[in-house]
């Protein structure tokens, strides 16, 4: 699915490097831990048009300027005008690059 000649790529819907900042700035409880891992968001499917429009929008690392932790993990897609299905995928084992 991902790669130059690949058309679907795996995504997360908070990227990765704003859910480890929450980690590593919040508190290391294992309930706390947790929980940000809860809100983190699904790993979304979407094809490359749409990660060129989170670029273009500068949202293919961040999150839109005013979000928080636990505000709508899709946001940024909002923002960047893609719309998501929302059909969810039946996927067995981890989620490769």
């Amino acid at each position: 699915f991902y790669g130059k000649d690949k058309i679907f790529m795996y995504e997360h819907a908070i990227p990765a490097k704003v859910v480890r900042s929450k980690l590593l700035s919040g508190e290391r409880t294992e309930d706390a831990v947790l929980e940000t891992l809860r809100m983190a968001g699904d790993v979304t499917l979407i094809i490359r048009a749409e990660d060129s429009k989170l670029k273009a929008s500068k949202l293919n690392q961040k999150m839109p300027d005013g979000w928080l932790f636990g505000d709508d993990p899709n946001a940024r897609y909002h923002h960047a005008n893609i719309e998501l299905s929302s059909a969810k995928l039946n996927m067995r084992g981890a989620v490769v690059r």
